[in-house]
């Protein structure tokens, strides 16, 4: 798959078929926009959005950052970013002196590859937010 126009509607397909029955997943034709919801609460809320350069991934909290647009384009490499926040969670960051917009930081860290906003030389209180529950399984 490598057609940019039709990502949405495919990434939908995808997390529909994948996480369908551990998560709500909504998708709006009208704003091209994706919102996963773990059932039962636990573990990260994610509302995806194309845009030119990528997938824009918003995790609430002024957290969000990009799933690059790769040339060619390849919806695997937006799968990857999408399916290790969703069973893996990520790490967030608080810098113990507050510098910048925006405060919480992130890392995400899957197969062959790494995204982080932490920056370098600071000290930071870390916390993961662990990924979705199989549904069903003991909380």
């Amino acid at each position: 798959m490598n057609d940019f126009d039709h990502v949405m509607p495919d990434l939908y397909s995808w997390l529909s078929k994948e996480y369908g029955t551990v998560g709500h997943i909504l998708f709006d034709a009208e704003s091209d926009m994706i919102t996963a919801i773990p059932r039962g609460g636990l573990g990260l809320s994610i509302a995806l959005t194309k845009q030119d350069d990528g997938i824009r991934v918003d995790l609430g909290l002024n957290v969000s950052f990009m799933a690059p647009r790769d040339d060619p384009f390849e919806l695997s490499d937006v799968l990857v970013i999408v399916k290790s926040l969703i069973e893996s969670g990520i790490s967030l960051s608080v810098p113990i002196d507050p510098f910048g917009e925006p405060v919480i930081r992130y890392t995400l860290k899957f197969p062959n590859g790494m995204l982080s906003s932490k920056v370098p030389g600071h000290d930071y209180v870390e916390f993961t937010v662990g990924g979705w529950l199989p549904f069903g399984a003991p909380r």
